[in-house]
């Protein structure tokens, strides 16, 4: 359903640290930052686009809450991520997000990626 994966320290001395990532190449990143308090996400991805079979996400600075889940909500589970990690979420895994703290983060595919296979919850209305 979803991976964490630490980056790869290079060096670190008191100017800061350096990560090594691979992964696969794409022509579009998405780069985006939320503010603490702020939740998004609550879809799905069917792995029909080749850079959300698996998404993948570099959570860069600072702290998220991740449930995850089924596509019908079931078996849900409560993950905290905290930068620097990489993280996997495979297809036909609905999850949301909550900013604890003020986050940066990368995304491994193009916004028309994202709007190709995304998927949201029907409400029972």
């Amino acid at each position: 359903m979803y991976e964490i994966e630490s980056f790869h320290l290079l060096s670190k001395n008191e100017k800061g640290s350096t990560y090594t990532i691979e992964e696969r190449p794409s022509s579009d990143y998405l780069f985006a930052s939320r503010k603490a308090g702020a939740e998004f996400g609550n879809h799905w991805h069917e792995g029909k686009s080749k850079t959300k079979n698996p998404e993948i996400l570099f959570l860069m600075s600072g702290k998220m809450k991740m449930w995850i889940s089924d596509t019908e909500g079931s078996n849900e589970k409560e993950v905290d991520l905290e930068a620097p990690l990489k993280l996997k979420i495979y297809p036909l895994a609905l999850h949301r997000f909550k900013a604890e703290t003020d986050c940066m983060f990368l995304e491994l595919n193009s916004l028309e990626d994202h709007v190709a296979d995304t998927f949201y919850p029907t409400s029972a209305d």
